[in-house]
């Protein structure tokens, strides 16, 4: 049941009623257009970028990068912990609902800013270390594609995009999960590039990128099963782009 036409809703989804908020957020499909719009305008300001998300980028990265150059798993677990959440990436998500095609710009730039960080402190590790040895640190595992990798991946990010909807939050424990499957295969193909070692590149930076766009799909497939769906056949079609991009 819908609020009534004539009652003014308000802008922010949080000034509803506590029990109004919970049933527009569970079942979106059965809220009114308006009551919809808000939601989604919730949503599109929870996941765009602020100056906190380019900082922890960079502190991120350079944690990432220490990580390789010590070879030292605690530094590692630090780095992935302080990457921020990609909220950019639900963001773009949202794009065949939305179709603002100038915030799909603001917001690829968003999720490339940090990858060329942690890739440029691969680099710099790699660069300054002249070693390929990373027995600790466990990221050979980047070299090539793994189902597991895939698998939790897509879990996570459809996680995400639930809670992301139903509390109106972003979970910290799936962010740190996507970090790691994200942003480390960067840094890794990073590291290894100036010592070209085989294993990781430049095998880590067409995984990394797979990664990401499959993440992109599954938050996409996540929002349009929660009833976020495209009402013309370019939201449709923007919502293929990443599948292609990604196979």
């Amino acid at each position: 049941m819908s609020l009534p036409s004539s009652e003014p809703l308000p802008n922010d989804i949080n000034d509803l009623p506590p029990a109004r908020q919970r049933h527009i957020r569970r079942q979106p499909r059965s809220a009114s257009i308006a009551e919809r719009q808000i939601l989604l305008d919730s949503l599109v300001l929870l996941t765009s970028p602020t100056l906190n998300y380019f900082g922890l980028s960079l502190l991120g990265a350079l944690l990432a990068g220490a990580a390789l150059y010590l070879n030292e798993p605690a530094v590692l677990i630090l780095a992935i912990v302080v990457f921020p959440f990609f909220k950019p990436l639900f963001g773009l998500a949202l794009l065949p609902k939305t179709g603002k095609l100038g915030q799909a710009l603001k917001l690829i730039l968003s999720l490339l800013i940090p990858i060329l960080l942690a890739f440029n402190a691969g680099i710099m590790a790699g660069w300054l270390q002249k070693t390929s040895s990373l027995d600790n640190v466990s990221v050979d595992r980047f070299g090539a594609l793994y189902w597991l990798d895939l698998a939790i991946l897509g879990a996570s990010v459809f996680f995400s995009a639930l809670f992301l909807l139903r509390k109106g939050r972003l979970p910290r424990l799936a962010g740190v999960i996507l970090s790691y499957e994200i942003f480390m295969p960067f840094a890794a193909a990073g590291f290894a590039f100036p010592l070209g070692y085989s294993l990781l590149w430049p095998g880590a930076l067409l995984v990394g990128f797979t990664h990401l766009g499959a993440a992109l799909v599954m938050a996409i497939l996540a929002f349009l099963i929660l009833g976020f769906t495209p009402k013309r056949a370019k939201g449709w079609l923007v919502a293929l782009l990443p599948l292609a991009f990604t196979l």
